[in-house]
């Protein structure tokens, strides 16, 4: 590729990036806004239970959506621009953080007669049921996935950023 055409590369990636990130803190404040809606039962006592059982599960949905679409992006920085370091330990990291993403995502994009999504529950968090009334975490925008995003779109932005001021 010529300077002008991974100058042009960047700023689209940058756009799409920016647009990926916004998409998935709006959906993550939508997650929180809502369970702190969510109806108290027992409210006030020791023993307050958020009823979460009223959430469709759209917003999360579409969070794994634009988490996936920030991985792809960290991929195709990798593709195009040889492997940085950086980007691709940021993207080591996010993984590591959220293995389940395509997991969740797939079966959601893809739905099929396969049962993948039986035993998953959506609340404030997307898990799936296990044996003996235990939970695995799918997805949380909460807290450590939703860092583990902003680290990698940071990583992302501060790479090809620097490629720009360096090719203009």
């Amino acid at each position: 590729m010529t300077r002008d055409e991974l100058d042009r590369t960047r700023s689209r990636i940058l756009n799409a990036l920016r647009r990926t990130i916004e998409g998935a803190r709006q959906q993550r404040a939508r997650v929180i806004s809502r369970a702190e809606e969510a109806p108290r039962l027992l409210a006030g006592s020791p023993y307050e239970v958020v009823d979460l059982t009223g959430n469709p599960g759209t917003d999360l949905d579409y969070y794994a959506f634009e988490l996936v679409r920030l991985q792809d992006l960290a991929r195709l920085t990798l593709e195009v621009f040889e492997n940085p370091g950086e980007v691709r330990e940021g993207l080591a990291a996010f993984d590591a953080a959220i293995p389940h993403l395509r997991k969740i995502r797939n079966a959601l994009t893809h739905p099929g007669e396969d049962g993948r999504l039986d035993q998953v529950a959506w609340f404030s968090k997307v898990v799936e049921l296990k044996a003996g009334g235990n939970a695995e975490t799918l997805l949380d925008p909460r807290y450590g996935h939703h860092e583990a995003a902003e680290a990698l779109a940071s990583v992302l932005q501060d790479f090809l950023r620097r490629g720009l001021s360096r090719l203009g």
